[in-house]
């Protein structure tokens, strides 16, 4: 006889594992299903955890490099071993992915390893290495998260032209990458190796990096960028590759020079994973244009007791959207009438220095004839950030003409993904820039940054 649940959840990544214990700790019965060997998704297995270590080790390695001997530290010999840089990235991995399956264990949720194959809206078929089983349940929820988007004309083949996935294994230091996409994974992954000692390219097909961020911001990022060794090639849109003796030639639409690479890494993107586990027997609606599920209020599909959260649903594909709408979704099913302001996610690139932004661009406030009022504050200024020897940077702060209300905090700067949490919980209860200004910021902090730009809405800026 197969088991029965009150909650069934396909995906452990951020979203589901959440979810998975919210339910529980509500009374629920619940059974998480996940395909690969370790829980966490792709955020804590492929993509947020793995690239973060990274970032940080060879952020480590660049400081010391470039800054250490201002600071009276001496480092003969300075090399990088890039097994242990990547043993290190994998044993974080590892710590995380078992410490999900700590809280799938203390909080009794039952966890199926294997393809979580739908019947039906009620019934599960759990396809596994060793056997095959099904499971039914009150409540399906999809948290299937995203894959890869590739580019059709240039297939990954996995050695030379190859995924984010691929780009975080590497175990050695490509001489010359390029990089298809100047986009968040683009820029983190590029920044890593490039500190390593690559040489690397970075492909835009539009005309500025980071394409829908805050102009001002993304294109003091690429000037940052390119003086510490990135070199971008804006409108620049690929059409075909070819490899030849293990390196790989990139040939524009415009009929150009070939970009030469010893990798090309395609970072164009992510899209929802919504096939491979035989969704279409739901027959769910989607969003125009087939891109996502469509979803009411509850995160209820189409089909009764059937829910979705996460990149497969519209909304930024992001780990901390998922976790955040895993919450709501349990609430709500049990009555408790919360809700997500999508307005209010912020984004981020970790990147030295890091970018964070939440709320309207100046170029939406302009496309929707929005009256705004502008604010910058310098981190070259601040003297905390003058004590780090990290002044590269600021806080722009957009605020309503109308009524002072916050419509968007966008910053480029030391601990910017520290920072803009204080900015979207300010936006996320409808704040003033003067009840920003107004809260008492400790001294010497970066975060005094963002109480200098609220200040220059009205013109009384101190530093």
């Amino acid at each position: 006889m197969s088991e029965k649940y009150d909650l069934l959840i396909i995906g452990a990544g951020p979203g589901g594992y959440t979810a998975a214990i919210h339910a529980a700790q509500s009374g629920m019965s619940v059974a998480l299903v996940e395909e690969r060997e370790a829980l966490g998704g792709t955020c804590a297995n492929v993509g947020c955890i793995p690239s973060k270590a990274l970032l940080h080790s060879t952020e480590l390695y660049s400081d010391i490099a470039s800054h250490g001997k201002k600071h009276g530290i001496i480092a003969d010999n300075l090399h990088i071993d890039i097994k242990t840089l990547q043993e290190r990235k994998d044993d974080v991995v590892n710590r995380l992915t078992k410490g999900v399956g700590t809280l799938m264990k203390h909080n009794k949720v039952t966890v199926l390893y294997g393809l979580g194959w739908i019947i039906d809206a009620h019934t599960v078929e759990i396809r596994s290495k060793q056997e095959t089983t099904q499971v039914h349940c009150e409540k399906l929820l999809l948290a299937t998260g995203s894959e890869v988007q590739g580019i059709p004309s240039i297939p990954f083949d996995g050695k030379n032209i190859i995924s984010s996935d691929e780009a975080l294994e590497l175990r050695t230091i490509p001489k010359e990458l390029v990089i298809i996409g100047a986009g968040v994974i683009g820029l983190e992954l590029g920044s890593v190796w490039a500190r390593l000692g690559s040489k690397v390219t970075l492909l835009e097909g539009m005309g500025e990096i980071l394409p829908g961020w805050d102009k001002e911001l993304a294109r003091s990022a690429r000037k940052e960028f390119e003086k510490q060794g990135l070199n971008f090639v804006l409108n620049a849109r690929v059409s075909k590759a070819e490899t030849q003796k293990k390196k790989v030639y990139l040939h524009t639409e415009d009929g150009g020079d070939a970009y030469v690479g010893d990798n090309v890494l395609v970072a164009v993107g992510r899209k929802p994973r919504l096939s491979g586990f035989n969704l279409e027997s739901l027959d769910l609606a989607y969003t125009p244009g087939g891109r996502s599920l469509a979803v009411d209020e509850n995160y209820q599909t189409s089909v009764e007791n059937v829910y979705a959260i996460g990149d497969i649903i519209p909304g930024p594909m992001l780990a901390h959207k998922a976790l955040e709408e895993a919450v709501v979704f349990i609430e709500r099913i049990n009555g408790v009438s919360s809700r997500l302001r999508q307005e209010t996610i912020p984004n981020v690139v970790y990147t030295a220095p890091e970018l964070a932004s939440v709320g309207k661009t100046e170029e939406q406030l302009k496309e929707e004839n929005i009256e705004y009022a502008k604010s910058k504050s310098l981190m070259s200024a601040n003297g905390r950030s003058i004590a780090m020897d990290n002044t590269t940077g600021f806080v722009k702060v957009l605020a309503s003409k109308a009524n002072d209300r916050i419509l968007g905090i966008h910053i480029f700067g030391p601990q910017a993904s520290h920072l803009i949490a204080e900015a979207v919980s300010a936006m996320d209860f409808d704040s003033s820039s003067e009840d920003l200004r107004r809260i008492v910021h400790a001294h010497p902090t970066l975060s005094e940054v963002l109480k200098e730009a609220s200040m220059g809405i009205i013109g009384k800026k101190v530093h």
